[in-house]
C-alpha cells in the first residue's frame, strides 16, 4: 500500500497492492471492500471526508453518503440533475 497526495490542501491517494495470491491481478474490489470504508472512517473521525478528484467509483458510492457532507451530496445531484434531467448519461454512476 502506498500513500501519496498534495500536503498543502491536505489530500491524499491510496494506491493498493493484495499480497500474493490473496487476488486475481486486477481486481481491486478487496480494496475498496476491506480498506476504502476504514480510510473513510478515519477520515470522518478526523473532520475530513472521503472523496476523489476524478469521482467515486460504484464499488465506494455508499461511502460518499457515510463521509459527514450531506450538503456535498445534494450540490452534486443538483448539477446532475441540471445537466442530465433525463438521467441518461452514465445512469446510476455519479450519484444516487
Amino acid at each position: 500500500m502506498s500513500l501519496c497526495g498534495h500536503g498543502s490542501d491536505g489530500n491524499g491517494h491510496v494506491n493498493g497492492v493484495a499480497p500474493e495470491g490473496a487476488a486475481p491481478a486486477g481486481d481491486t474490489s478487496w480494496l475498496a471492500r476491506e480498506v476504502s470504508p476504514r480510510l473513510s472512517d478515519l477520515a470522518v473521525t478526523r473532520s475530513g471526508s472521503f472523496g476523489a478528484a476524478s469521482g467515486i467509483g460504484v464499488v465506494t458510492l455508499d461511502l460518499l453518503d457515510c463521509s459527514g457532507a450531506p450538503a456535498k451530496c445534494a450540490v452534486m445531484r443538483a448539477v446532475k440533475a441540471a445537466l442530465d434531467p433525463k438521467g441518461i448519461m452514465n445512469p446510476g454512476k455519479v450519484v444516487r
